[in-house]
């Protein structure tokens, strides 16, 4: 696959899983202050499964090849090197947002999460 096209299919997974995170995050936010969410969390739950599996893994191709000897390709290599770490970034963003959403809001809001005894 060449450079091009790796690129603009990256940039469309990145722009519709930030799109569907976007939507998560308002169905969360809805449901955990109106109160369906404790017990119903299933349309969240599944737009956020949604957004992080459409979420890129890697930032170059796998059978890509960078030349040693070109400078170009080295750059290449530096710059795709902070996109990897930056996609890693937000994938912890990701969990860590989806964690405050669907577990310590609702506890925050007086809601209980877990119930141990029935």
């Amino acid at each position: 696959m060449d450079l091009e096209r790796f690129d603009l299919i990256l940039r469309v997974r990145v722009l519709a899983s930030a799109i569907l995170y976007a939507i998560f995050v308002g169905v969360g936010f809805h449901g955990v202050i109106t109160g369906w969410h404790y017990d119903n969390p299933t349309p969240a739950v599944v737009l956020l499964v949604i957004a992080f599996l459409t979420w890129p893994r890697r930032a170059q191709p796998k059978k890509w090849e960078p030349d040693p000897e070109s400078t170009r390709d080295r750059q290449e290599v530096q710059a795709r090197g902070l996109v990897q770490r930056r996609l890693n970034q937000v994938r912890l963003f990701y969990f860590f947002a989806a964690f405050f959403l669907l577990a310590l809001l609702p506890h925050f809001l007086g809601e209980p999460v877990f119930q141990v005894f029935g």
